[in-house]
């Protein structure tokens, strides 16, 4: 069930968002791209100079824009974040993220890239850098990319929801790692909700603390 989730997420030739902020079962989500390019044994990573996440290391993403397609979107983001074009941008990740307080879901489809074309080029926005796997700057980065991260280093996929306290604390997380016996068939109709829901009741809640991440 989960894999469906994850290929309706990746279904980049027909998914567009047709309007940016939908509501569906009384719940408002928001459709994101994030992008990590790999390239052998190092990640590139891009410290955020301005707006939401300043002052972490991150991927490269943003919001899809009204009709436009969501494999569009990533490769816009790229290439205004960082300068270069992915040659073989694949999602592997859908990540629904709720902030306490906030009734705005953020629906984050996360790719992976291996190839790009082009110049890796400090932006307005981003200012990217090369990282060694074992050298990746996790204490200044989101809680969240901890757990997924090694997922898609290790070219798995997956697909999660956490619940934040402010920017800095994690209430509450589930995180679904798929398994290459799960069908492919993708149910393009899932919502953020739905998958949220879906989560919570059929994995494993997380309920860290300070200690734990």
């Amino acid at each position: 069930m989960v894999k469906h989730l994850i290929n309706a997420a990746c279904s980049l030739s027909t998914v567009v968002a047709n309007q940016v902020g939908f509501k569906r079962n009384n719940t408002m989500s928001k459709l994101y791209t994030l992008l990590m390019l790999v390239r052998e044994n190092t990640l590139l990573l891009g410290m955020k100079k301005r707006g939401f996440g300043v002052g972490k290391w991150n991927g490269f993403g943003g919001k899809v824009n009204e009709n436009e397609s969501i494999v569009d979107a990533c490769q816009r983001e790229l290439q205004e974040e960082a300068g270069i074009t992915a040659n073989d941008a694949t999602c592997v990740g859908r990540i629904i993220f709720e902030f306490e307080g906030e009734p705005l879901l953020m629906d984050v489809r996360v790719f992976r890239a291996t190839a790009f074309t082009g110049e890796v080029t400090e932006s307005e926005e981003m200012l990217p850098q090369w990282f060694a796997h074992d050298a990746i700057p996790f204490q200044q980065m989101w809680l969240d990319d901890r757990l997924w991260l090694p997922i898609l280093l290790r070219d798995g996929k997956f697909a999660g929801y956490f619940l934040f306290r402010g920017h800095e604390q994690i209430l509450h997380y589930c995180l679904q790692p798929i398994t290459s016996s799960e069908s492919s068939e993708p149910p393009l109709s899932q919502s953020a909700a739905e998958l949220r829901d879906h989560l919570m009741k059929t994995v494993e809640v997380i309920y860290p603390t300070k200690n734990t991440l």
